[in-house]
């Protein structure tokens, strides 16, 4: 079925509970680059050439990149070196969970699925391995089961934290309808129905209390999506992103300004999949609207609304979380040498960060199994490139 993208209109977000359903929180007036995702800035500075370290690994069997030291494949630690003039940075992230969701497809996910981290516990029903589809690997997360209690969730707590830096792959199946009643033509439904993921301050810091919360993303109904919470909300988003049964990364960065209730904060929310690559930047509007001013818990999913029968089978994979003032640097792999023009982009996990030298473990999805012919791109904490995307050949 083709679906078509519907105008957003005014409405009020609901960022409900687990288990019920607070009062709506209004969200900001809509602008024009709601309606469209805005590219990404490519331009690197001029000190992007990449130097020639020497630093090849010549022994090392397959694809190579400059200044890449390691076998570069799936689950391998490379080394990445760098003499610029910026260089990497200091500032590494703090990566709290990295999860690829492997397992024994019908079987719960437990608490130390992660890669990297490990959950805190699941939400009423555990989340389940499932083999119906997958971004990497054989299975993914089963995140509702409409024939065996419906939402199926893991919960994450933490330190407070004041920055983010969330990404996660997401698909309903072949044959899987979208959460909630009542639906459109397009395939929306009618309700607020489905909190994609939920960050919050506080174990119970979801409700209309004073203390932040934020749905990454949340769909208020009839295609409308936005990112909001019941205490303070960020931004309407388009749902031209959104790819049904194909496969859809969507990454969200989040830095408060200095006084994070009152001005501006900086970020953006960001979508790859088959369909393109699409960039809505968060730079007009506090990140924080008035309550705390951090947030200690993550959960996946947020919430989907209950009701919905055994054709409701939202899957999530590849889910990277990290946190603190470091978040936004990274490393991806990516399809393309101009970044706003991947359509794949692959997290890697970093395992050391310096100014000079980064240590990374490498990880590919069913698009990028063999990274030959992929880029790869680096950002520093500040979210700018670190000189020119280096080709794996």
């Amino acid at each position: 079925m083709t679906r078509l993208a519907i105008a957003l209109t005014l409405v009020l977000v609901a960022c409900e509970s687990p288990a019920e359903s607070p009062e709506d929180a209004a969200l900001p007036p809509r602008d024009a680059r709601a309606d469209a995702g805005r590219a990404e800035d490519a331009a690197v500075p001029d000190d992007a050439a990449v130097p020639d370290t020497g630093a090849e690994d010549a022994s090392a069997p397959g694809p190579r990149a400059e200044g890449v030291t390691g076998t570069l494949a799936d689950g391998e630690v490379v080394t990445i070196a760098w003499d610029g003039e910026r260089g990497f940075g200091d500032l590494g992230p703090d990566v709290l969970i990295f999860d690829r969701f492997e397992g024994a497809p019908g079987e719960e996910i437990p608490p130390e699925s992660p890669d990297v981290g490990a959950w805190s516990g699941a939400g009423g029903n555990p989340a389940l391995f499932s083999d119906e589809t997958a971004r990497s690997g054989s299975t993914a997360m089963l995140a509702y089961d409409g024939s065996a209690g419906g939402m199926r969730q893991l919960r994450l707590g933490f330190e407070p934290r004041s920055e983010l830096f969330l990404s996660f792959w997401v698909a309903l199946p072949e044959g899987s309808r979208f959460p909630g009643g009542g639906h459109l033509p397009s395939g929306f439904s009618m309700d607020s129905s489905w909190k994609f993921t939920w960050v919050f301050d506080g174990a119970d810091g979801y409700g209309h209390d004073g203390r932040y919360d934020q749905c990454i993303p949340t769909h208020t109904g009839r295609g409308a999506f936005a990112l909001g919470g019941n205490d303070g909300n960020w931004s309407w988003l388009s749902n031209d992103w959104f790819g049904w049964s194909t496969w859809t990364r969507i990454t969200v960065r989040g830095r408060p300004g200095a006084a994070p209730s009152v001005d501006d904060g900086e970020g953006f929310f960001q979508t790859v999949s088959a369909l393109g690559h699409q960039r809505r930047e968060l730079d007009d509007r506090p990140m924080y609207q008035g309550g705390t001013e951090q947030f200690d818990h993550l959960n996946v999913p947020g919430w989907i609304r209950t009701g919905g029968d055994e054709a409701v089978r939202p899957h999530y994979d590849d889910l990277y979380f990290a946190a603190g003032p470091g978040a936004a640097a990274r490393v991806e792999l990516g399809d393309a040498e101009d970044y706003a023009s991947c359509t794949n982009l692959v997290m890697a996990v970093p395992l050391r960060w310096t100014a000079t030298e980064l240590e990374v473990r490498l990880h590919g999805n069913r698009d990028m199994a063999s990274f030959e012919g992929a880029w790869i791109h680096i950002h520093d904490a500040d979210d700018r490139p670190v000189g020119a995307p280096r080709a794996i050949r």
